[in-house]
């Protein structure tokens, strides 16, 4: 069994066997920066039997904690995609939240090169890859003292401006691994793909102070596939609060782009 992922499970049975048979799709699904996959085990009971939930697993969180996490992307990508490419079996969609939409992206561009390409792409909070230089600010979060990072972190995605106590705790016990995360995403530079032939869908949250509504539109630059834009309300981190419309949201998104 791949460390990047859950065991894979079997194909329910069909339990309608009059219907016509929905095929069984996985859903990868990417965490955030310094997130693990506790978020999408939650919508195991929300999603269809017929979806595998897939949620990937990063080195530096959770069962992994004692891994050093990768602060660049490409690197990232190279151990990988040959962790989990006898795992992938079509149909297939992928999930990214924030960081992890940016992971999905750049793993669905070298799934490509292997004839393996996604029903449908989620970006979630995730700004178009050409955007990222227009985000690109004097400070280096990642080369920041711990305090200072968790300062700005919170400033300026936490709710209201905030942490909770546990938030802050919880920062500074993983405070290497969102380094290595911050590192990732401000040392990323898109080296000019050509566009994707898939569907895309962009997800913006209402009241997201750093990733704006244009940030997510611009991802239709990058498929020539559909796409599509739908608001979340709610901050950055909408997750937790919105999982049961986001599980029913791409739950009828596969549903469609499978038929």
């Amino acid at each position: 069994m791949s460390i990047w992922l859950p065991k894979i499970p079997a194909r329910p049975a069909d339990s309608h066997p009059n219907e016509p048979a929905q095929p069984a799709t996985q859903l990868f699904c990417f965490p955030h920066a310094g997130g693990g996959v506790a978020n999408y085990h939650r919508w195991s009971r929300l999603l269809p039997d017929w979806i595998d939930l897939l949620p990937v697993k990063l080195p530096g969180r959770e069962s992994r904690f004692n891994e050093p996490a990768i602060g660049n992307l490409h690197e990232l990508l190279d151990r990988m995609v040959p962790g989990i490419l006898d795992d992938i079996r079509e149909p297939f969609a992928m999930f990214g939240h924030s960081m992890g939409g940016l992971i999905a992206y750049e793993l669905t561009v070298r799934l490509q090169q292997h004839d393996l390409r996604p029903t449908v792409l989620f970006l979630s909070a995730c700004r178009a890859p050409h955007r990222f230089n227009n985000a690109t600010t004097k400070t280096k979060l990642h080369q920041l003292p711990d305090d200072e990072m968790i300062e700005y972190l919170a400033r300026d995605y936490g709710k209201g401006g905030k942490l909770s106590v546990d938030e802050s705790q919880m920062m500074r016990l993983m405070s290497n691994t969102i380094r290595a995360d911050l590192q990732l995403l401000e040392t990323y530079e898109h080296s000019g793909h050509e566009p994707l032939t898939i569907p895309v869908m962009g997800l913006a949250a209402s009241e997201d102070r750093k990733v704006t509504l244009e940030d997510v539109s611009g991802w239709r630059e990058h498929t020539t596939g559909s796409f599509k834009l739908r608001t979340i309300p709610g901050h950055h981190f909408y997750l937790r609060e919105q999982e049961k419309s986001l599980a029913a949201l791409v739950a009828s998104t596969i549903t469609r782009m499978s038929a």
